[in-house]
């Protein structure tokens, strides 16, 4: 049975070193289409070249592509990550040619198109570094500040689902506010019709009170690391000055034996740290995946916002602002004690490898709190969107 739905057209556009984001951007669509379609009668079509494009002739295949892709997309998303990509003859890359006709569309109409940029920003393999394609990469991102496009970068695909997400909820508030483009869908050749489920039945308090909990549980969880963190140093601080003291004026005070068992009990510090904090991540990152989640979810059922709602996205607001400043405290912390591990002597080979353990657990804590912090601010914009921009400034 047809019935009117509005159809939002999202073109893709990336170099070929980013296929695993790409296809998560087709997982994501496919999800959100499930939540949005029935309760808000919106559909995303994701255009990809590999599924809508065709064999055909042309000067070259992306002039090919060009022609055969829909040219009026409403929301561009580009990605780049380690590779620039070939000349097309009239860009320095498909990525970018796609880039500049949608830049172009924009400025000709600065409601015909939404761009979206994100930037890859995890270590690239040395057999994957060309330098001569990430200096095109920084130019071109360079270039972005210039023509006033706004970009975001990620470290994981799941990270870039996570921002996608409250990304793509945006984008669809500012679209509901637009004038409607109608196309008649026939739902038997459509996305399949998206099935009732619980969270349908939520209303936007309920999200608000999910929000606060997934958020409140990762400030648990963040104030759980930096305790542990501190309480780290103190133990190497202490570990460092028995030792110091054991062989100060160069005269060594105990035996050989006895300098290596005050070692070992400075690895033994480190391997239960590691173990706390190996613990302790996959937590924080599932809450952050919750909390994106039911950010955009909220964000989509804004409309029928009242005054009881907007003081609880108010407090949330403030709640997660003050997230956002702890982990910047919590990142900053962390970062200076990585470096005092990576300082600390190779002794023996029960401490190297504990030092080495124990590096790499901060680097992951390091990304996971830079993420957190990344999608606590993206919650807050999304939330200051419900809120309208005049009465989010004035929260400030």
């Amino acid at each position: 049975m047809p019935r009117d739905e509005r159809v939002l057209i999202v073109f893709v556009a990336s170099p070929s070193d980013l296929e695993p984001e790409r296809n998560r951007l087709e997982e994501v669509v496919r999800e959100l289409n499930l939540t949005w379609s029935r309760t808000l009668r919106f559909r995303l079509e994701l255009v990809r070249w590999e599924t809508h494009g065709y064999p055909g002739v042309g000067v070259d295949a992306q002039e090919v592509l060009n022609r055969e892709l829909d040219d009026s997309p409403d929301i561009f998303i580009g990605l780049m990550w380690g590779r620039y990509g070939t000349p097309t003859g009239r860009a320095g890359s498909g990525t970018e040619e796609e880039f500049a006709r949608a830049l172009a569309r924009y400025r000709e109409n600065q409601t015909s198109v939404r761009i979206m940029f994100y930037f890859k920003d995890a270590p690239l393999s040395p057999s994957d570094i060309d330098p001569d394609q990430l200096a095109r990469i920084q130019r071109f991102k360079e270039s972005l500040g210039t023509e006033g496009v706004l970009h975001w970068k990620f470290l994981t695909v799941e990270e870039f689902e996570r921002l996608l997400r409250l990304h793509l909820a945006r984008q669809i508030q500012e679209a509901a506010a637009s004038p409607p483009e109608i196309r008649e869908v026939d739902l038997a050749a459509s996305v399949a019709e998206a099935q009732p489920t619980p969270e349908d039945d939520l209303g936007l308090l309920d999200y608000m009170d999910l929000l606060e909990e997934y958020f409140g549980a990762l400030n648990e969880i963040t104030n759980r690391i930096s305790s542990e963190t501190a309480s780290l140093g103190s133990k190497m601080e202490q570990r460092t000055a028995e030792i110091n003291a054991a062989t100060a004026d160069g005269q060594e005070r105990v035996g050989r034996r006895e300098a290596r068992a005050m070692i070992e009990k400075a690895a033994i510090d480190m391997d239960q740290y590691v173990a706390r904090m190996t613990a302790d991540i996959p937590l924080f990152r599932d809450f952050l995946r919750k909390g994106a989640d039911v950010a955009a979810r909220a964000a989509l059922i804004s409309a029928d916002m009242n005054s009881g709602d907007r003081r609880q996205v108010h407090e949330l607001r403030k709640a997660l602002l003050g997230f956002s400043n702890a982990l910047t405290g919590a990142y900053n912390s962390t970062d200076s004690f990585r470096a005092s591990v990576q300082r600390l002597p190779r002794m023996t080979i029960v401490l190297n490898k504990a030092k080495r353990e124990t590096a790499g657990v901060l680097s992951n804590v390091l990304e996971s709190i830079a993420e957190g912090r990344r999608v606590a601010i993206e919650t807050v914009r999304t939330l200051d969107t419900l809120l309208g921009s005049g009465e989010a400034s004035n929260a400030d």
